[in-house]
């Protein structure tokens, strides 16, 4: 007989290399929560709907990754600031009470904890989140998009990418206290989202670079203070060739480095360490955040939010155990 109570799933498409599953089972063991049930599915923009159709009361939530994102709009409603403010949700909570059902089917109320992961990634590494517990502070405070006073220092970044999670990347950076973003993607011309983006936050962001524009392109990555690669796993790699071939013929003071430690966060945390990581931490000397740590912090509102437990209850620190008892 069937014990399962309640269904959680990561939808995405690729998504047989998704730890969001260890994270999730790790809090439910830890919450007690019996008969919860959450797994990975692939399921793409073209087979969304279908998926949809599928669902029944027994669904509670849906983390989305790379390609619906922005696709699961069309499913449910903005509940909090940063979807309502990119129109990208990571996060669907499902809603089968009788007064909210719409046609037969749930009320859903779309979420955004990408801009918290990345926040969180960032204050570890540079020591200010020392305790992962300590992570559920700067969610809440994140999570409402209350920038808070500028630091002294000017910060100045770096985004690899244009898609939905450099939209989140930039967000974040902007609660970091950066001032200027420099744009390098694959298409330059299609980054126009993140521009206007950057404009609403009173963030200075330069001209966008091809990632072809080698001499530019390796300067920006040696100069930026944070960098954050939100390209896919393998699509960076390019860019580490390029450091790599100029690590003998540059100094890292020629450069232009400054004597605080740079700081680069790889969202694709396959493979692991990543080329780009491998190649930057060469060529600066600067420290490289793997992707799983944004998923880590990504993942606790998540937590909540499906399971309906307070936010201050989630057990992090057995999420972070278990996440590092499979990278191991």
């Amino acid at each position: 007989m069937d014990q399962t109570v309640r269904r959680c799933a990561v939808l995405g498409d690729p998504i047989d290399h998704s730890l969001s599953p260890v994270l999730h089972r790790a809090a439910y063991r830890a919450l007690g929560l019996e008969g919860w049930r959450y797994d990975r599915i692939r399921v793409g923009h073209g087979s969304l709907p279908t998926f949809w159709e599928s669902l029944d009361p027994t669904w509670a939530g849906l983390s989305l990754t790379m390609p619906l994102k922005k696709a699961i709009n069309q499913m449910g409603t903005a509940a909090d600031h940063w979807s309502g403010v990119l129109g990208v949700s990571n996060t669907a909570v499902l809603s089968w009470s009788q007064a909210n059902r719409k046609g037969g089917g749930p009320a859903v109320s779309l979420t955004n904890t990408d801009v918290e992961g990345i926040v969180c990634a960032f204050k570890e590494a540079e020591g200010s989140l020392k305790d992962p517990d300590q992570s559920i502070g700067i969610i809440k405070s994140v999570s409402t998009g209350t920038m808070p006073p500028q630091p002294g220092k000017q910060l100045r970044a770096l985004i690899l990418g244009n898609g939905n999670t450099a939209e989140s990347a930039l967000c974040a950076l902007g609660f970091l206290g950066v001032v200027h973003i420099d744009l390098v993607a694959r298409r330059p011309d299609a980054t126009g989202r993140l521009i206007d983006l950057a404009k609403e936050l009173n963030i200075l962001v330069g001209a966008p670079h091809g990632m072809d524009d080698s001499d530019c392109v390796s300067d920006l990555l040696c100069q930026a203070d944070l960098v954050v690669s939100a390209l896919p796993a393998h699509a960076a790699d390019p860019l580490a060739d390029l450091l790599d071939s100029r690590s003998n013929r540059h100094s890292p003071q020629s450069a232009g480095l400054s004597k605080a430690p740079h700081l680069l966060l790889d969202v694709a945390y396959e493979p692991r360490p990543s080329r780009l990581t491998q190649a930057w931490q060469n060529r600066t000397g600067g420290r490289a955040i793997s992707g799983d740590r944004m998923l880590l912090y990504q993942a606790v509102r998540q937590v909540a939010q499906m399971t309906g437990q307070p936010l201050e209850s989630i057990p992090v620190k057995a999420m972070d155990r278990a996440l590092k008892e499979e990278m191991q």
